[in-house]
Parts: C-alpha cells; structure tokens; sequence
C-alpha cells in the first residue's frame, strides 16, 4: 500500500512537472521583460496621460536608454508641450487668417508660438517620473535598458498670462503698422481672456 501510494505521488510530481514546464512562455526575439520598477506600481499616467485639471496641462514624455538619467524623456515632454502650443496657436490664429484673408498674420503667430512656448517650458513642472530596468530577448542574447516616464505639467493660469502678455505686445506693434491684424489680434485676445482658469 505504501509502495502504491509512493507511485501515485511520484507520478503526480512528475506530471505536475511537465505541465508546468509546458505553461511557462518561451522567449522570444523582441520579448521585452520588466526586471526592475522604481515604483512598487506603475503609475496611472504612464499607461494613459492624464487630462488637463482645472489647473494644469499634462504632458508625458517616454524614452529608452542605456543609463538611469530621465533626462531625455523630460526633454520628450517639453517637445509634446510645444507640439500642444503649435497646435493650439494654429487653430486660434488660422480662423482670423483665412476668415478675414490676413497673410500678416503668419509673423504674428509664429512670433507667438515661440514666445509663449518658452515662456511655459521654462515654467513646466516635473509632476512625477517612473523608470523600468528591461529585459529584451535578441537573436544572440539579451539586451537590457532603462523606459522612462516623466509627467511634466503646465499650468493654465501661467499660459494664460504668457498669452496675454504676447498677444498685448503684438497688438501694441500692429496698431503702428498693420491696423486689420491688430484687430484680428485683439479678437484672439477676446477669445483666450473668455477661457476660465481656476486659482
């Protein structure tokens, strides 16, 4: 009986065995693992940015590399904050340039992006960082690196502000010069004193 038993366990153990063998993922090239956090868990923002608070503008930059510096995945979201502006300067200039026909505009606009772009990076603030050592399965081996994530904000109250004041500026210049685009100016004006910002 003992004997009997003996066998029953054995094949157990060894099926056991066998199965679990079969369940574990084979590697494969490009299979990347995550052998190392700096967080416990990772962070809600890294897999979805966050949306804009009544405050703050959010901005996450991601890049790989060889070190443990963050370095270039902040400069990845200050370079996602100026894609933002670009953006955002486009869609409030290009309705005055093509609906009142001012080609001026142009100098205005790119004068704007540039001045209010630096204007927020220099007040971005680094909100968080995570970082992921990997694992990465190639033909010959295993390659490791670093995944950055910072989250990098702006705040709404500051780029308000930085738009004001350039757009006051451009306005000041175009009344000298051109008096339709300082009338389209002041329009943009208009619009951005009507957007709510919270303290």
């Amino acid at each position: 009986m003992i004997k009997q038993y003996v066998r029953v366990v054995g094949v157990a153990v060894i099926a056991l065995s066998v199965l679990h063998g079969c369940g574990a993922p084979e590697d494969y090239v490009g299979m990347e693992a995550v052998v190392e956090t700096s967080q416990k868990k990772v962070p809600k923002w890294v897999k979805k940015p966050p949306k804009p608070s009544r405050k703050y503008y959010y901005f996450v930059g991601q890049e790989d590399g060889k070190t443990r510096s963050d370095v270039y995945a902040y400069q990845r979201a200050i370079s996602e904050i100026s894609s933002f502006l670009n953006t955002r300067a486009q869609t409030l200039y290009a309705q005055k340039e093509t609906g009142d026909g001012l080609s001026t505009l142009s100098k205005y606009r790119e004068s704007y992006i540039q001045l209010v772009s630096n204007a927020s990076i220099r007040g971005a603030l680094r909100k968080d960082r995570y970082m992921e050592k990997i694992k990465k399965t190639l033909d010959n081996g295993h390659d490791r690196f670093f995944r950055h994530y910072v989250l990098v904000a702006i705040s709404k109250k500051d780029l308000k502000a930085s738009e004001a004041r350039t757009l006051e500026q451009q306005i000041n210049t175009a009344q000298e010069t051109d008096p339709d685009a300082a009338d389209a100016l002041i329009a943009i004006q208009s619009t951005i004193q009507q957007t709510v910002v919270e303290d």
